[in-house]
């Protein structure tokens, strides 16, 4: 990896001040500070292709271009996106100021992230472009079951009876799978608590990490891990109030941008993002590599993966108790 002061002497920045930032599982992250400017500076892992950041440059312009905030790519002095490493790039965006939450702590905080998630995907909804790269497996629910249902057969001493006991509602997850042929739309791809940016008086004020954007899709994917993301309590039990909070802020926001048959499957993508997040914890108890873990609560990473598929089977069994409650109207 290069060092920081080379990568910015390449942007024609000199004198910055790096703050590494806390946060993210793949890349690394720096806030530069001039004494004109903010900025943020990101190494990119490999695992990424250079591809992204034509991809980003397309969705952020066009956000722009409908007055939505966002980051913008800030190009080398040679007028490039990006700055090849031997291993990953990096990239340099501007700073965008406010406050970032790591839990849902009230309704209005909710209301507000549906809103910020429905004008995105307004804003978005009109884009034609090409997009060249997709994260692999990314929302490819049906894989990851499959890849799920390996890993059960390959690690009998990982998944023993008792956790298959625990995780039996996993075997829900093909059953809800969304149709293909539902509206293809540009989607954020991970819109949980942390990708939002709020301000002193908690209104929402733009999503980040938008390395996942593409329209491979339905849009009922972002809004069931938004769901999943603002509506689970501490204690994995589910918030129904912070539930139709955010989905009154999202229709406010996207103004008529669903149909009345994505309306009606919004539970279902509830359930589906939180069992597919679940088998994926699962998949990691096996290979043992990609979640981070916290190695003060835990023993092992895959204690926590461990831990973490259980929350979701407990925060899945309270959704399921309010099934005739989840229908927005």
């Amino acid at each position: 990896m290069k060092p920081i002061h080379d990568i910015l002497h390449l942007y024609g920045i000199s004198g910055g001040k790096a703050k590494p930032l806390a946060g993210g599982l793949i890349n690394k992250t720096w806030k530069i500070q001039t004494k004109k400017q903010s900025y943020i500076l990101q190494w990119v892992n490999p695992i990424f292709s250079q591809k992204i950041m034509n991809d980003l440059e397309a969705v952020t312009a066009h956000l722009k271009k409908k007055d939505f905030l966002t980051i913008e790519i800030i190009k080398t002095k040679n007028k490039k996106l990006y700055v090849p490493d031997v291993e990953g790039f990096w990239r340099l965006y501007t700073f965008i100021p406010g406050v970032i939450y790591e839990d849902a702590h009230s309704q209005k905080i909710a209301r507000e992230a549906g809103r910020v998630l429905g004008q995105f995907h307004k804003a978005l909804s009109d884009l034609k472009h090409k997009f060249n790269y997709s994260r692999p497996l990314h929302r490819e629910s049906g894989k990851i079951y499959k890849k799920y249902l390996n890993a059960l057969n390959k690690y009998p001493d990982i998944f023993d009876e008792k956790f298959k006991k625990e995780a039996y509602h996993m075997n829900d997850l093909p059953k809800l799978i969304l149709s293909s042929a539902l509206p293809r739309r540009i989607t954020h791809g991970d819109p949980k608590i942390p990708n939002i940016i709020f301000n002193k008086n908690n209104q929402a004020v733009t999503l980040i990490d938008l390395d996942d954007c593409g329209n491979r899709h339905s849009v009922l994917v972002d809004i069931g891990d938004a769901l999943r993301s603002f509506s689970m309590n501490k204690d994995s039990s589910f918030s129904l109030n912070r539930y139709r909070r955010l989905l009154e802020g999202y229709f406010s926001g996207s103004k008529g941008l669903l149909t009345e048959k994505e309306k009606k499957l919004i539970p279902q993508s509830l359930k589906l993002i939180t069992l597919e997040l679940a088998a994926r914890f699962a998949i990691d108890m096996a290979e043992d590599f990609y979640f981070s873990w916290d190695k003060k609560k835990y023993a092992s990473r895959r204690d926590h993966n461990r831990a973490l598929v259980l929350e979701l089977m407990k925060f899945y069994r309270d959704i399921c108790k309010h099934e005739k409650e989840l229908i927005y109207e």
